[in-house]
């Protein structure tokens, strides 16, 4: 179970960093 939470944890900062990386594409292309 703890596997599976810091699976889960590290999944969640990868989509985060994804979701950053998108905002600042738009921005810089606005």
């Amino acid at each position: 179970m703890n596997l599976k939470r810091r699976r889960c944890s590290a999944c969640h900062l990868k989509s985060l960093i994804l979701n950053a990386v998108w905002g600042l594409r738009v921005i810089v292309f606005y």
